[in-house]
């Protein structure tokens, strides 16, 4: 009798069982708090409780997720290479979207102050004021396997300073978009954000790779400094749409603010609308 309830039970309850695992889990929309002036330990669930550093908040977010970041200067402190001070980056998790600009009282995305010049991401890392010693890259979004499309909204991002030794170091001092070995294409866009005084050897501003797709709207990119292509951007078969944004004074050997160029597999598709190029400047052409 007791082998019988067994089987039967097997039978009633695991198909259930086995249906309910697969069933596919609800992705989160959890919103973090971040500010830098908060008191450390905080759970970054509202204002009150605001993690004290950007990269306590990308630790722990997913796809879906918002993080919502109050004026402040903040720089990275998580290691993409093991060892190296300077491989220190923000990463943000694909389908995470990130917002600058808050006082750290607002309770709506709508209520925002608009503080986008006093929330800076800081690729200032050593030395301050020593270039050769900062991060290779302020942010960076790579692809990966879950779907969504990532947001860079409200913030300055400066000083990164994309010089290092491989492909994935020398490129996109401000943001860097899924470089080779990243992962999949990534999906990102960037939004009143401004990004100035990076530099490297390609793309100081931004660097775009991979089959990516990159959206800048209401953006400044200006005074940026590559020793070789793309003074702002450099985009490699990739996608990239500019709208109502402004490329100025960047200057490269190639491509004084942007340099796109193709591979063996991808065109690249590159659209300018209502934005504005001036007094960018390349050694040898462009």
């Amino acid at each position: 009798m007791q082998r019988f309830l067994n089987r039967s039970w097997r039978r009633a309850c695991l198909p259930g069982l086995f249906a309910l695992l697969a069933t596919p889990s609800v992705t989160a929309q959890a919103l973090f708090h971040v500010d830098d002036s908060a008191s450390p330990g905080g759970d970054g669930l509202s204002w009150a409780t605001a993690f004290d550093s950007l990269d306590s908040a990308l630790s722990v977010a997913i796809a879906g997720d918002q993080i919502w970041v109050a004026r402040g200067r903040y720089k990275p402190s998580v290691q993409t290479i093991s060892g190296n001070p300077r491989s220190v980056s923000f990463v943000i998790p694909t389908g995470v979207k990130v917002f600058g600009g808050f006082n750290g009282t607002e309770s709506t995305l709508s209520q925002r102050a608009g503080l986008f010049s006093q929330t800076q991401l800081s690729g200032d890392v050593g030395t301050l004021g020593v270039a050769t010693d900062n991060a290779y890259h302020v942010v960076v979004y790579n692809g990966g396997a879950a779907p969504g499309i990532g947001r860079l909204d409200g913030f300055t991002v400066d000083s990164g300073y994309a010089d290092g030794p491989a492909y994935e170091t020398n490129r996109g001092g401000g943001v860097r978009v899924s470089l080779p070995g990243a992962g999949n294409a990534a999906d990102l866009t960037i939004v009143n954000c401004v990004l100035e005084n990076n530099c490297g050897h390609f793309g100081a501003a931004l660097a775009i790779d991979n089959f990516s797709i990159v959206r800048v709207k209401n953006c400044s990119l200006a005074d940026n400094t590559v020793l070789e292509k793309g003074g702002a951007v450099w985009i490699r078969a990739s996608t990239l749409v500019s709208t109502s944004s402004i490329y100025a004074r960047n200057s490269a050997a190639r491509g004084g603010a942007v340099f796109v160029t193709s591979n063996t597999k991808n065109t690249p598709s590159v659209s300018f609308v209502n934005s504005l190029f001036h007094d960018n400047s390349a050694t040898r052409g462009g």
